[in-house]
Parts: structure tokens; C-alpha cells; sequence
């Protein structure tokens, strides 16, 4: 693993970290308590593609959005992490925001929501950072999140595409959420919820005043016509796309 990270996240990390992969083979299931970006991290790389990723190779993970990111958070800014899968977008964040900052973590999965839990809690930066276990759609109550066979970060409300079956999760609207913890301004979100990004954020942008949308947005890119949907109604509110990467688009409101 040490050798993998001394790639760092030039062109030899990728295959650094496939032969990694190789070596360690079902060894990767155990937990690894282990440092990501200077924060001690516990992960659990067998089932979860995001925490393999972070095992092995930290340096290439989503380091365009992170460094977006880096050039648009300080102290004291609040940071909305919706789909936190294990925390490495707030445990980023938290080292710009400071124990000042309020980040708020959401992930429906029990066991990587404990796992979120427990990584923000060895966090100094991450002060007290809030974490919900739900899911975030247009209505309150309940519904099936459907899971995935190998990877956790893969579950979705939208799409089933496995036999791993699914759970009953809790389901808030973002801004019922937001208002709860008392929330007012944004100056960050990401979102990644597999497919259902359209149906989590359209409800709160129809409903939530201007003053609480962020100021900067990443959501996951989707090939379907469904993020082209999504890109034409942010730009129709107001945002401003910033780039585009392999996995997300990344948006400023203008």
C-alpha cells in the first residue's frame, strides 16, 4: 500500500494501484485504519470502489473537484455533502472549513453511515459536523434503496441493477432537512445519489428562497438525458458551468 501511495497521481498510480489490487486480493476486506490527505481514515476497500480508492491511491481521487473546491471554501463556510458514502468529500472540506465550518453529511446506508460517522469523528477539523442517516428526495417518508452487488457506493433510489436486493432508508427534501439544523446559507454542496440527482434537487430548488442555494454545486455526471435536463434548469436558475470531469460537473451561480 505504501509503495501504491508514493505514486502519487501521476500516470504509473493507476497502474500502481491495479496491481495493488492483485497482491492484496481478499486481504482488502479487513478494515485498514490508515492516514487519507493527512486525516486518520478507517476503510473497508473490498465492497466499496470510493474506499479502495482511497486505500490506494488518495492522490488521483476526484483531485480536479477537490482542488475546485479548494479554491472556493474557507473558515467558518458551511458545506452540504449529500451521498457522503464514507466521508471523503467532507473530510476534504473540513481541513478548509475549519472547526468553525458546518458540514453537514448525509448517507442512507447504516453501515457506511457508520462508517461516515466514525472517520468525521477522528476529524479535528471536522468540528461538529453533522451526519444523517437518509436519503434525500422530493417527499417525506420512507423508500427502497436499492443496493448494489460489489460496490456500496453504487446504491440508488432511481436504478436497480443487481440482486443484492435493497433496505427501507428514511427519506427527507433538502429543504426540510436544511431547515431543520437551521441551516441558511450554502456556500458548497456536492451530490452523488447514482441517478436520482434530478429528483433531490429540483424539489429544493422550487421551494427553497435564493438565499440558500449554494453558491457553488458538484453533481455527478450521468450520460443519460436526465444530467442534460438537470445542466439546462441550473443554468436556467442561475449557475454558471464551471467544468466538467470525468465524473461530475461543477457549477458556480452567478
Amino acid at each position: 500500500m505504501g509503495w501504491c501511495r508514493r505514486q502519487g497521481a501521476g500516470a504509473a498510480s493507476r497502474l500502481a494501484a491495479s496491481l495493488a489490487r492483485r497482491v492484496l486480493g481478499r486481504r482488502l476486506a479487513a478494515p485498514v485504519d490508515i492516514e487519507v490527505w493527512g486525516m486518520p481514515m478507517r476503510l473497508e476497500p473490498l465492497g466499496n470502489v470510493t474506499e479502495k480508492r482511497l486505500l490506494l491511491s488518495p492522490d488521483r481521487f476526484e483531485r480536479r473537484e477537490l482542488e475546485w473546491l479548494a479554491d472556493r471554501l474557507g473558515e467558518g463556510d458551511v458545506f452540504i455533502d449529500v451521498g457522503a458514502n464514507i466521508g471523503a468529500f467532507s473530510i476534504w472540506v473540513s481541513r478548509l472549513t475549519g472547526p468553525s465550518g458546518t458540514i453537514l453529511a448525509i448517507e442512507p446506508q447504516p453501515d457506511v453511515c457508520a462508517r461516515l460517522r466514525a472517520n468525521l469523528s477522528q476529524s479535528p477539523a471536522a468540528g461538529a459536523a453533522i451526519v444523517e442517516q437518509c436519503a434525500i428526495s422530493a417527499m417525506r417518508g420512507t423508500a427502497r434503496l436499492n443496493l448494489s452487488d460489489c460496490n456500496q457506493g453504487e446504491a440508488s433510489l432511481q436504478r436497480s441493477n443487481s440482486t443484492a436486493g435493497c433496505i427501507e432508508v428514511d427519506v427527507w427534501p433538502l429543504h426540510l432537512l436544511l431547515t431543520h439544523h437551521g441551516i441558511t446559507a450554502i456556500q458548497a454542496l456536492k451530490i452523488d445519489v447514482e441517478g436520482h440527482e434530478s429528483e433531490a434537487l429540483m424539489p429544493f430548488y422550487q421551494t427553497a428562497p435564493r438565499s440558500l442555494w449554494p453558491r457553488h454545486l458538484i453533481f455527478e455526471r450521468d450520460t443519460g438525458a436526465t444530467t442534460g435536463s438537470l445542466l439546462a434548469a441550473l443554468s436556467g436558475f442561475g449557475y454558471r458551468l464551471d467544468m466538467t470531469t470525468k465524473r461530475n460537473h461543477a457549477l458556480t451561480l452567478v
